[in-house]
């Protein structure tokens, strides 16, 4: 909503770790320019209007089934990996992969602090920074 140069910084802390990156761009008008517009693995979609946190959602889950995607990573414009944290997150997605989990979620942590790349049960997590199986939405 409204990107700016440090939402681009944001992105780029994930990105180099993903097959295919979607951006919803929700901002009524903009003359933003994304500066990874024409690479072939990101798209950038506009409506025009803001329609909320559901549709988007529901086109990236409709995208990631369509084209075979084993997972789908969503992520807020303020959200980002400090380095190296997204390719361990990853590596504990990949080593954990079970039928009877529905998403990842990181431990946030601290710039100074390592966090745990253990699996624990949750009772609840937020949307930014989640990892979804995306078969649990062919169920």
């Amino acid at each position: 909503y409204y990107p700016d140069k440090k939402d681009i910084t944001n992105i780029e802390s994930y990105r180099g770790q993903l097959d295919k990156l979607m951006v919803w761009d929700n901002t009524l008008v903009t003359d933003f320019q994304y500066t990874f517009v024409h690479e072939d693995n990101i798209t950038v979609r506009r409506t025009g209007k803001n329609e909320g946190i559901g549709k988007p959602l529901n086109e990236a889950v409709r995208y990631a089934l369509q084209n075979g995607y084993s997972h789908l990573l969503t992520m807020d414009q303020d959200g980002y990996f400090l380095p190296g944290r997204f390719e361990k997150f990853i590596q504990t997605i990949q080593a954990n992969s079970l039928p009877d989990i529905a998403l990842f979620y990181p431990e946030a942590g601290t710039p100074s602090s390592e966090p745990s790349y253990s699996i624990k049960e949750i009772k609840a997590t937020i949307t930014s920074g989640s990892v979804y199986p995306v078969s649990i939405f062919k169920q």
